[in-house]
């Protein structure tokens, strides 16, 4: 019975299709309605799955829809009859060729049952026992095979295995084979790194088999290269394998899909390459043809990747482009429409009139009240940017944008922070609705915000209590006592004993940008709570800030632990933290350990080199007001630093840091004033109005007059009497003196009216010397 059955089923296989499915019906009817699976049908199984299989791919939804009825119950069946056969097999190498060409079909069907991986996966690879028996074809399909099935990353001896195979078969492998292994790579890349040795040989397939490539090989193996260099290794494609995929690109002979397309840039972004010219015109050209065509993600994705790559698509592109989105908008769900409004404001959104007022907006705006709260924090920050673009287009069409949701957005987040239930959510909300730019100068705004924290107060955490501070940081907002009435009484009667270290350091250093000081017993509690924290670098560096803002009457126990602690970590500091601590050590009037001094020392020649002129100006800040003053080992090496450094500094860094550097080490050489002079005069246009005082008094100091450096004037050339504070007149009037200069006579009058309002208005005296030597007249006059 069994031979006769065998003939039926060979002249059925090379029938049609409808017949190949009609027999593999009849063999899992057989397997399923008996107890155990017979070895023959099962290897009929096999022959049918591997060859006529194979060969079916013109009928491959055919072939899904039957696999797919029944809840996968066949394609379940299939896989546990042809592992009994492959199980049984006897012979190595064949059953290793079987289980491959097996997999090849489940991954060209696309149907699995939804555990294959967890069950069956492994069981299929433990059929492939010899890998040096697979040809090229089998080689490359097996690879692909994983990447399209199985999710998890090769074991180390697999790939060793084989790579060895691929190495092997290596001058079989064409362009199509090539890029299916490929793909696998690429799709694994995240979890798991081919050798160099394998990526090195694939480059060089690459030149080699130039000419095979069809347009979905190629894109594929760029993306594949494209995904392995942002994995583990890092890989690059050498100049030679990349002038052949921008020749092949370039080939008018070769068709891209949307996919293709997408690929081939995306790959082009990931990897930073720079294309020549030709490439863009091919794509855009292909773009042309193929863009009507794309998928609605498509489209989307394709204007993400011109954004981020900073790229500016031809104006018929990006007309197209619209038209096609226009098409699709309706359809895409809240994420996109906000990469749309990214990827426009990176590049000239002003190109696709009104496509944000009309079809965006508008399709958001319904939508506002499902929006997400990191989905509306992140249209709100859009609409902010918008703002700023909006004021600098002249085209009226354009300008319609800044009116077309951003008051329902306003409306939205102030009703969400309204009735903000939780304080999380109120946290969240109101950082949308302060960094609006309709609300965040708006002390209305900010009321509200502080009435719906006293209403919440009870129900905030202790973290929540802190980021309550930071918010108030962030828009410069001193509350009145109804606010801190509720925040002192949620510290100290539910919070206090749950705060971290860097909660307390938080707490304190935003009372210090808030210019704020906090009550007596609320300091009391926070010293006993501090006393018992851990502290991190950064809140080491906040302790010693907040102090000198505040001018906190640190306890000498605990002043004693902060300067350990700084003197513990100061060695891994990084460069702004080294200079903030140095500063505030200067300024707090408070002696510390010497041995805090070594570690300093030894800190600063490590991190010199990072430091930058800012970070210069606070350390000979602080060096002034040190206790102990520092050796010349130490002031000389201060000095050379501040001098490198005179090119790139700002214009307060020069002035302050050369008054603090003078007080430091008063026997400056002459050759550093000369330098310092040719810095200073390099920028004199750039000063602001008391560090230009405080350089003339410097000069002065060095009996510098303006007949010595000419360039001194350019210095006072801004100054506006008529905008510098009463009692400044004097001190500009002085110092401009002390250097020789006198006032021209275009600018005598509005000094003069100046200087007069200035003595009306309060206690000034101007002698009658200085303003004879400040105008160039006799006093009496």
């Amino acid at each position: 019975g069994w031979s006769n059955r065998q003939a039926a089923q060979t002249e059925a296989s090379s029938a049609s299709p409808e017949a190949w499915l009609s027999e593999l019906a009849s063999v899992l009817n057989d397997n399923l309605t008996r107890e155990a699976s017979d070895l023959i049908s099962c290897n009929r199984m096999l022959t049918l799955l591997r060859k006529f299989g194979l060969e079916s791919s013109n009928n491959r939804n055919a072939i899904e829809r039957w696999l797919l009825q029944d809840d996968k119950r066949m394609v379940r069946t299939i896989c546990e009859i042809v592992l009994y056969a492959l199980q049984k097999s006897t012979v190595s190498a064949d059953r290793s060729k079987t289980a491959a060409h097996i997999l090849r079909f489940l991954a060209v069907n696309r149907v699995l049952p939804d555990d294959f991986e967890r069950t069956y996966f492994t069981d299929f690879l433990d059929c492939i026992s010899d890998m040096k028996e697979l040809n090229a074809f089998e080689t490359s399909h097996l690879l692909w095979s994983w990447g399209k099935t199985c999710s998890l990353a090769p074991s180390q001896e697999f790939m060793n295995e084989w790579e060895e195979s691929f190495f092997y078969n290596k001058d079989q492998i064409e362009a199509t084979l090539l890029s299916n292994a490929m793909y696998a790579c690429g799709k694994l890349a995240p979890k798991f790194a081919p050798s160099l040795q394998f990526l090195q040989t694939c480059d060089q397939l690459v030149v080699k088999n130039a000419a095979g490539f069809d347009a979905v090989s190629l894109s594929v193996l760029l993306w594949s290269f494209g995904r392995i260099a942002l994995g583990q290794s890092k890989y690059r494609l050498s100049e030679k394998a990349l002038s052949v995929f921008y020749s092949r690109f370039c080939d008018s002979r070769l068709e891209f899909q949307p996919e293709s397309l997408h690929q081939v840039f995306w790959a082009v972004h990931a990897m930073n390459l720079r294309p020549p010219r030709e490439f863009y015109m091919r794509f855009y050209e292909s773009c042309d043809k193929q863009l009507p065509f794309f998928s609605s993600s498509t489209v989307i994705e394709l204007m993400k990747l011109f954004g981020d790559a900073n790229v500016q698509p031809p104006r018929h592109i990006l007309e197209l482009w619209s038209f096609r989105y226009r098409q699709c908008a309706a359809r895409l769900r809240i994420s996109q429409h906000l990469i749309v409004i990214r990827a426009l404001m990176k590049m000239r959104w002003s190109r696709t009139p009104g496509l944000l007022s009309e079809v965006t907006f508008p399709l958001l705006e319904k939508e506002l009240g499902v929006l997400s709260q990191p989905q509306l924090s992140e249209l709100n920050r859009y609409c902010k940017r918008l703002e700023l673009l909006t004021t600098k287009q002249s085209s009226s069409d354009d300008r319609t944008v800044s009116t077309s949701v951003f008051p329902a957005l306003e409306q939205e987040i102030a009703q969400r922070l309204a009735t903000a239930e939780s304080p999380e959510v109120f946290l969240r909300t109101a950082e949308q609705r302060m960094f609006s730019g309709a609300s965040r100068d708006d002390d209305m705004s900010k009321s509200a915000v502080v009435q719906r924290f006293c209403e919440l107060s009870t129900s905030f955490s202790a973290r929540e209590l802190t980021r309550m501070l930071s918010l108030l940081v962030s828009l410069k907002y001193k509350p009145e006592d109804q606010f801190w009435n509720a925040w002192y009484k949620a510290y100290a009667e539910r919070c206090h004993t749950k705060m971290t270290g860097s909660d307390l350091t938080v707490i304190l250093w935003s009372f210090g940008k808030l210019g704020v000081m906090p009550r007596s017993d609320f300091l009391a509690l926070w010293f006993n709570d501090l006393n018992s924290r851990e502290l991190d670098l950064l809140g080491i560096v906040q302790l010693f800030w907040a102090t000198v803002k505040l001018k906190l009457a640190v306890p000498e126990n605990e002043w004693l632990r902060w300067c350990e602690l700084l003197e513990h970590r100061m060695p891994e500091f990084n460069a702004r933290q080294f200079a903030v601590s140095t500063w505030a050590l200067g300024e707090i009037p408070r002696s510390f350990p010497t041995s805090l001094l070594s570690v300093w020392f030894a800190k600063f020649i490590d991190i010199e080199p990072s430091l930058n002129s800012t970070n210069v100006e606070n350390i000979l800040k602080g060096l002034c007001g040190f206790p102990v003053r520092p050796s010349p080992q130490v002031q000389s090496a201060i000095e050379k630093a501040f001098l490198s450094r005179l090119g790139v500094a700002e214009p307060r860094n020069l002035a302050q840091g050369a008054i603090s550097l003078a007080v430091l080490k008063p026997d400056l050489s002459d050759e550093f004033w000369a330098q310092w002079s040719m810095a200073v005069k390099a920028k004199p246009k750039r000063f602001r109005f008391r560090d230009s005082i405080d350089i003339l008094q410097l000069l002065a100091q060095r009996s510098i007059t303006v007949a010595d450096a000419p360039w001194i004037s350019d210095l006072c050339d801004n100054f506006d009497p008529e905008r510098i504070a009463p009692a400044d007149l004097v001190h500009a009037a002085e110092a401009m003196t002390l250097v020789g200069l006198t006032l021209a006579p275009e600018k005598q009058a509005s000094w003069r009216d100046s200087l007069a309002r200035a003595e009306g208005s309060g206690p000034l005296a101007i002698s009658a010397d200085l303003r004879r030597r400040f105008f160039g007249i006799d006093a009496s006059a």
